[in-house]
């Protein structure tokens, strides 16, 4: 089926009347090759319950006609604000989608604000969209294949209702964060040109009106190959003492080495000296402690204003 584009207005995406929409469409029938295992339909969207401030789990697992010919799936859950498509006024901001891996899925509690994801920042839940979906190889090019989704209104508190702000001045606020904080991401990045995969870890440890903080970034090339002189030396031009090189010449690893220092070094205000770019830290705890947003916040050096949160996990 093809659909014509969503309305946007006023940052909302808004539908089309009943069948409105609908450009046309027409069905495909192919012969499975002769390498093929054979044929997995869905079967079952599965059952997830949802509370008020965001946590869920899944209380039935999608199920699958020949599952066992799919050993490694992804549950995506696409998280929305606004009125579903399950309603005629609907209206939608798409804000992000969340990624379980399927041998996670039944009975084990997680929270739509907190679970880690790639992109997109997540302001309040009204309904979800969730679908599985595998990658796989063919012809040495790795694709995704995802199923239908199913629509579930959720109606979660907005975030900011949900967290409580962090005055680091305060001994009785530095108390509820103390603790090992980590923040992980993983991805596939360009740099200096080069196409790689990253594995990010970014480490808070609070010791009272101290932290530590240790970060470092995992690369390996996406085609599997070793790193080459004049690459690395891309890499470590300004701090070679950063990076190290595995034995085969395929990771390069790099550290950050930073002491303990006070909170307030951390998370002082910061003007440059042309006083154009500006940057302002924010703290803030989400309700049930599990999650620390540091939120950097000011103007770039053309004048235009920037927001970002970053969420570490406590350990």
């Amino acid at each position: 089926m093809f659909l014509k584009a969503e309305v946007e207005k006023d940052g909302w995406n808004y539908g089309h009347p009943d069948g409105d929409g609908i450009i046309g469409w027409f069905d495909v029938k192919a012969t499975a090759g002769a390498s093929s295992k054979g044929e997995v339909r869905l079967n079952d969207f599965g059952k997830i319950a949802v509370e008020k401030n965001g946590d869920f789990k899944f209380t039935k697992k999608p199920a699958f006609e020949n599952e066992n010919l799919i050993q490694d799936w992804i549950l995506g859950i696409g998280l929305s604000e606004g009125v579903s498509w399950l309603h005629d006024d609907r209206r939608s901001k798409w804000l992000t989608e969340i990624d379980i891996p399927n041998k996670e899925i039944l009975n084990k509690k997680y929270n739509f604000y907190t679970y880690p994801r790639t992109y997109g920042d997540v302001t309040k839940v009204d309904f979800i969209v969730y679908r599985p979906k595998l990658f796989y190889k063919y012809s040495e090019k790795e694709y995704k294949y995802q199923w239908d989704g199913y629509t579930l209104d959720t109606n979660c508190r907005a975030e900011e209702f949900l967290l409580t702000s962090i005055d680091i001045t305060k001994s009785t606020d530095v108390e509820k964060i103390k603790g090992t904080w980590v923040y992980k991401w993983e991805g596939d990045v360009e740099v200096y040109n080069i196409p790689c995969h990253d594995v990010y870890n970014d480490t808070f440890v609070i010791t009272g009106s101290n932290a530590k903080n240790n970060w470092s970034h995992i690369y390996t090339k996406r085609n599997g190959s070793a790193f080459t002189q004049e690459e690395i030396k891309k890499f470590t031009y300004h701090d070679e003492e950063c990076y190290t090189l595995s034995d085969d010449g395929k990771t390069l690893t790099e550290k950050s080495n930073d002491e303990s220092r006070p909170l307030s070094e951390y998370f002082a205000d910061y003007t440059s000296s042309s006083g154009s770019y500006t940057c302002h830290y924010d703290l803030k705890l989400f309700a049930d402690g599990s999650s620390l947003k540091i939120i950097c916040s000011g103007k770039n050096d053309d004048g235009t204003d920037y927001s970002y949160g970053t969420d570490y996990k406590k350990q």
